[in-house]
C-alpha cells in the first residue's frame, strides 16, 4: 500500500511540475506579440511617410506652354495659353495681369495641380519666345562693362549685346528681350518696357 501511495505522489508532483512549467513558459511570448505591435507600427509609419511624399508629388504643380490669348475687354477679359496642337487652357489668378503684358509670345506658366480642361492659377511666368525669337523676361541691370537682364526668379543674369541707346532708359525696370543667342549673350533685336509689370 505503501508504495502504490509512493507511485501516486510522484505522479502528481510530476504533473506539477509540467503545470509550473507551462505556466512560466508563458511570459516568455510576450514579446513576440510585442515584436508584432512594433512591426505593424514600423509598417505604419512607412506607409503614411509613403502617403506624404506621394502627396508631395501630386502637389508639385501643373505647367502649360502656349501662345498668350486675349478674349474680352477689361472688365469682362479671359486669357488664354494656346498651345501649338491649338488646345487652350484659361489663365486665372492675380498674376494674369502680368500675363496680359505678354500678349502674341510664347510662355510658360505654372500653378497648382488642377483636374483636366480646368483653368489654371498661375503662380510663376516664363517668357519663351517673342516673332519665334529665343527671348528672356527680367529687370534690365548696367554691369561695370556690359547690359544684362536679371532673371525675376533672381537666376543668373543674361548678357545683352547690340543694345539700342532707347533702350538703356530702361534700366532698373522690368523688361522683355527678343534676338539672336549666341556665345556672347544675346543680341538684341526687339524689347518691351513693361511698366504695368506688378
Amino acid at each position: 500500500m505503501s508504495r502504490r501511495r509512493h507511485h501516486l505522489a510522484s505522479a502528481a508532483l510530476l504533473v506539477f511540475a509540467a503545470t509550473m512549467q507551462a505556466c512560466a513558459s508563458r511570459p516568455d511570448q510576450a514579446p513576440a506579440a510585442d515584436t508584432r505591435a512594433e512591426t505593424d507600427s514600423a509598417v505604419a509609419a512607412d506607409s503614411a511617410g509613403a502617403a506624404v511624399d506621394a502627396g508631395a508629388a501630386v502637389d508639385a504643380g501643373d505647367c502649360v506652354t502656349g501662345t498668350v490669348i486675349l478674349e474680352g475687354v477689361q472688365f469682362a477679359s479671359r486669357t488664354w495659353a494656346r498651345s501649338a496642337t491649338g488646345d487652350d487652357v484659361e489663365l486665372t489668378g492675380p498674376a494674369v495681369a502680368n500675363v496680359r503684358l505678354l500678349s502674341g509670345t510664347t510662355v510658360r506658366v505654372c500653378g497648382p495641380v488642377r483636374e483636366p480642361d480646368a483653368p489654371l492659377e498661375v503662380r510663376e511666368v516664363e517668357l519663351l519666345e517673342v516673332d519665334r525669337m529665343p527671348a528672356v523676361l527680367g529687370t534690365l541691370r548696367e554691369t561695370a562693362t556690359r547690359w544684362a537682364v536679371e532673371p525675376l526668379d533672381g537666376g543668373e543674369p543674361i548678357l545683352l549685346r547690340d543694345v539700342p541707346e532707347a533702350f538703356t532708359d530702361a534700366v532698373g525696370q522690368v523688361v522683355w528681350v527678343a534676338g539672336e543667342l549666341g556665345g556672347e549673350g544675346l543680341a538684341v533685336r526687339s524689347y518691351g518696357v513693361l511698366e504695368r509689370w506688378r
